[in-house]
């Protein structure tokens, strides 16, 4: 049902604008007779301003490592991996910032994991700016395709490093700024927050190219693009 209502959708639409790649990608095999001339590769922003903001601090070596986990607690996202792998994971501390329904449905699991976390509650947007100056990484474990990644380009712009599941989407929008991690590895996961705690260079050059990726994508780009897309088409 779900391709022949994309078909639909792809013959009435004049254009269809997709952040990534991989999501035209995907689109073209949901709807594999619509003219691809129509699908539009327009990357989502974020708030121009993010990006004349202080950086989040490095890491320090005498405390625990920071980890943020933020956003929908869905099968797909990929956070029951990663608190298992948290669990076996040593000086780790992992923050959940994720809607309270979604928890309290899945806190009986996370339990089982044994992992030792925080839960922050649902934050609106200036609120995780804040939360994220407080962590030392973001965690991105998704699973699946996802459409853009946009808390991680926001957490780029603050400066703090992202770690992700190299999933379709993520990896053409984070692609070398971010570290790829296989989430469900904790071997591969304690290598990587180790180096990240205790090489300063390391964090940094994540910090550095991270931002430098986030500056690519300024809501005001996004807006100009889609104007003109606009224009074009009317």
């Amino acid at each position: 049902m779900r391709d022949r209502n994309s078909s639909r959708s792809g013959a009435t639409a004049t254009a269809i604008v997709v952040p990534t790649p991989a999501m035209a990608e995907r689109l073209r095999r949901l709807a594999p007779d619509m003219n691809p001339a129509k699908i539009h590769h327009i990357p989502w922003g974020i708030p121009d301003h993010l990006l004349h903001q202080p950086l989040t601090p490095p890491p320090t070596q005498d405390r625990p490592f920071r980890l943020l986990y933020a956003g929908r607690l869905t099968a797909e996202k990929g956070l029951e991996t990663l608190a298992t792998t948290c669990a076996q994971t040593r000086h780790t501390t992992l923050s959940i910032a994720a809607p309270a329904d979604e928890y309290a449905r899945f806190a009986d699991q996370l339990r089982k994991t044994g992992c030792a976390h925080h839960y922050l509650g649902w934050l609106d947007r200036h609120q995780l700016w804040d939360v994220f100056r407080a962590h030392d990484a973001l965690a991105v474990p998704s699973t699946t395709l996802e459409a853009f990644g946009l808390v991680a380009v926001e957490a780029q712009a603050c400066g703090l490093p992202v770690l992700y599941q190299p999933v379709p989407g993520l990896t053409d929008v984070l692609g070398d700024t971010a570290l790829p991690v296989d989430f469900t590895d904790p071997h591969a996961l304690t290598i990587v927050l180790r180096i990240l705690q205790q090489d300063p260079s390391a964090h940094a050059d994540l910090r550095t190219a991270g931002y430098g990726n986030a500056r690519r994508f300024p809501i005001s780009t996004t807006a100009k693009a889609l104007i003109a897309l606009g224009n074009q088409i009317a």
